[in-house]
């Protein structure tokens, strides 16, 4: 990484900088990466069209390279459902686990016991399903932890522009028929760290007047110093429909500890608490339902 960043800074203030546009979005996805394990406690609120709050989920969340899990360890639907407290202080009511091993596996409390599931890897992962290590970036369109394949690099690089002295503003648009733009803000004081994602979409739509409907997606995250790097510190993802309000996430990084990878345990399917003769479901194609011994 620091290579790189030697190379950008001879770059910056060159005549021409959309030249090494591509260049300072590979650094943000760098600069990210560069945080390879980790912990977190995120409170995650989520909003409806007209900034109604759900109740506040709080998360723990780790990641070390290619794995990463997800666990709800307070969530208000949850404890209502949880009448009999079967769910022990501390345990999760629901864990999502990706351990690379080509599917995800999921955990979760219903009504009075917990159900197991085997899935394929959600292309565009849920807002409990996620790597923390990527707050703030776009995911991924699969497993991979490559985050340039989120970002979308193959698109053409159109525009740059400053935003302040040390914030760049970079426009990509797709070489495809898709009718799409996607402008990333990066920091160059912050190692490059991305601060801000915007993607426009507009897709054809024949029972509209104007017979198209167009999407935006906003992505902004607050960066806090973590030794000589940045990691966010909050998280706001907002989706618009035609001008409007469609949803909005938001998620509150309350601790990290970005110093020492988890333990190795907590990617196993064992440490979830399943037990031998719990039914684990399959929605994977080509592979059945079948009663749990060990892994």
């Amino acid at each position: 990484m620091s290579a790189l960043l030697m190379i950008l800074a001879c770059a910056a203030g060159e005549a021409n900088e959309l030249d090494f546009a591509r260049e300072y979005l590979q650094a943000a996805a760098l600069q990210r990466e560069s945080f390879g394990a980790g912990t977190l406690v995120v409170r995650y609120v989520s909003f409806d069209g007209n900034g109604k709050a759900s109740a506040p989920k709080l998360l723990r969340c780790f990641f070390d390279g290619h794995r990463y899990r997800v666990d709800v360890v307070d969530d208000l639907v949850y404890r209502r459902l949880d009448k009999d407290a079967r769910v022990k202080p501390g345990q999760p009511y629901e864990i999502s686990l990706w351990d690379g091993s080509g599917v995800a596996f999921l955990r979760r409390f219903n009504v009075s016991s917990f159900q197991h599931q085997i899935m394929d890897h959600p292309k565009l992962g849920t807002p409990v399903f996620f790597n923390g290590q990527f707050l703030g970036f776009p995911k991924p369109y699969g497993p991979q932890v490559d985050l340039t394949e989120g970002m979308q690099l193959d698109y053409e690089i159109v525009g740059l522009e400053r935003i302040g002295a040390d914030v760049l503003a970079i426009k990509t648009r797709s070489t495809s028929d898709l009718d799409q733009t996607l402008v990333y803000h990066v920091d160059k004081s912050k190692g490059y760290a991305l601060t801000r994602m915007q993607n426009d979409t507009t897709y054809p739509d024949p029972m509209s007047a104007t017979g198209k409907v167009s999407y935006t997606a906003i992505v902004t995250t607050t960066l806090s110093k973590k030794g000589e790097s940045w990691f966010p510190s909050k998280v706001r993802h907002e989706q618009w429909k035609a001008g409007a309000l469609d949803w909005a996430r938001e998620y509150e990084v309350l601790q990290a500890d970005l110093d020492a990878p988890p333990p190795a345990e907590v990617f196993r399917w064992s440490s979830t608490g399943i037990a031998p003769g719990d039914v684990v479901f399959s929605s994977v194609r080509g592979t059945s339902s079948y009663t749990w011994t060990a892994r």
